[in-house]
C-alpha cells in the first residue's frame, strides 16, 4: 500500500493525487509493475556505508518522491 508522508501526518494518495497533473486519469499515483511512474525512488541518506545501508533498507519501507515533491512510502 502506498502512503504519503508529511512532517505531521500520513495521507492516502487518493486524497492528494486527485488534483495532480501527473496522476493517472482516475486520480491515483502512476504505480505500475512495482515502480512509481510519476516520481522516483529516494536513496537512503541516513548512512554512507553501503553495507549498513543494505541491512537498514531490508527492514524499512521503500521511499519515493513524487513529481510534486511529496514523499511516499510503500508499506507491505
Amino acid at each position: 500500500m502506498l502512503m504519503m508522508v508529511t512532517d505531521t501526518q500520513i495521507l492516502s494518495p487518493q486524497e492528494v493525487c486527485c488534483g495532480c497533473l501527473f496522476a493517472s486519469l482516475d486520480g491515483k499515483p502512476r504505480w505500475k509493475s512495482g515502480t512509481l511512474g510519476c516520481g522516483k525512488l529516494v536513496a537512503d541518506c541516513q548512512s554512507r556505508d553501503p553495507q549498513s545501508r543494505d541491512s537498514q533498507n531490508s527492514s524499512q519501507p521503500d521511499r519515493y518522491e513524487c513529481a510534486m515533491g511529496f514523499h511516499l512510502a510503500l508499506i507491505s
